[in-house]
């Protein structure tokens, strides 16, 4: 996975002060605050939208302010990382234009004969891509009921390098123990996904559970007034991947720590 970008430009970059003095916010407190501050060239207290597509180099051609080109990095896109970051109290968040996008890239971190653990009421576009696509790349997967951590330890093999939690689960609503499945993947080698889309991060933090990565959508789970949530914000403000055209959600990919996905 990605690192965050170190930037700087007119906002200060909030992805640090998230990991230091945002730690004790409250999350309502948090979840207004996190990755945006005020412009210091003209006051205004909500970020403005960023359209350029490339920066301004400096007389030694260089970027000084962490810049270049709008594929590889855009203020708009870094606030929106850095808010879901610190709401899901990760150290690293990368935004997607689609849910299945977030979801194959995680699950394209897999090589060639790894095995996946997965619900058998896991959302379909999750097993989609494991069935149609990923075992054309030889990646297999076992759905079982990850609710029984019995069977969960039952279903490991050799081979297995992820567990895939979706709690509340889709469409069945269905809760899983985060913290003993995520238990019992490391100990056996694997790490610990979470789709957290239902819950959000408002009523669950996946990564204070022992989970590595966290999975969610903007469509599907946390949206709501655009002054208060920075998803909403920045995804109907029209800033893609690119920074650039439209985008109707925005999904999210938290990971714990900068090794965890390695």
């Amino acid at each position: 996975m990605r690192t965050r970008p170190k930037t700087a430009h007119h906002f200060t970059n909030v992805g640090v002060r998230s990991q230091r003095a945002q730690t004790n916010m409250r999350l309502e407190t948090l979840a207004v605050h996190a990755g945006h501050d005020v412009d210091q060239s003209s006051g205004a207290v909500a970020r403005p939208i960023t359209l350029s597509t490339t920066f301004e180099r400096d007389p030694k051609g260089l970027y000084p302010r962490g810049y270049f080109y709008s594929s590889k990095g855009n203020p708009n896109r870094n606030a929106l990382w850095s808010a879901f970051g610190a709401l899901e109290h990760g150290e690293v968040a990368v935004a997607f234009a689609s849910g299945c996008g977030a979801i194959t890239a995680v699950l394209r971190t897999l090589r060639p004969g790894d095995h996946v653990l997965v619900p058998d009421d896991v959302f379909q576009g999750t097993v989609r891509i494991l069935r149609e696509i990923l075992t054309k790349w030889q990646i297999s997967y076992s759905a079982i009921d990850m609710t029984d951590t019995d069977a969960v330890c039952a279903a490991f093999q050799r081979n297995t390098r992820l567990v895939w939690v979706e709690t509340l689960s889709n469409p069945m609503l269905r809760a899983t123990d985060i913290a003993a499945t995520s238990a019992i993947a490391h100990n056996k080698g694997a790490i610990s996904v979470v789709d957290n889309t239902f819950v959000t991060p408002v009523f669950q933090q996946p990564l204070r559970q022992g989970a590595d990565l966290v999975v969610h959508s903007r469509v599907a789970g946390p949206r709501c007034r655009d002054d208060f949530d920075p998803v909403h914000r920045f995804a109907s403000c029209g800033i893609n991947e690119a920074g650039q055209g439209g985008v109707r959600e925005a999904v999210i990919t938290v990971v714990r720590s900068a090794t965890s996905a390695n």
